[in-house]
């Protein structure tokens, strides 16, 4: 349906969430951080 990337799907997903997890880690050590726009996320896989 071309609404995500073609390529490996696990590589994909691993790097999408690590992306996340690197958020979550940066606001629970940085308390200004603002929370990002979840489109800029999910834009990863698009």
């Amino acid at each position: 349906m071309g609404v995500f990337h073609k390529g490996d799907a696990d590589t994909m997903a691993r790097c999408f969430w690590c992306a996340v997890q690197g958020i979550m880690e940066q606001m629970a050590a940085d308390d200004r951080m603002k929370t990002p726009d979840p489109e800029w996320i999910v834009a990863i896989l698009k």
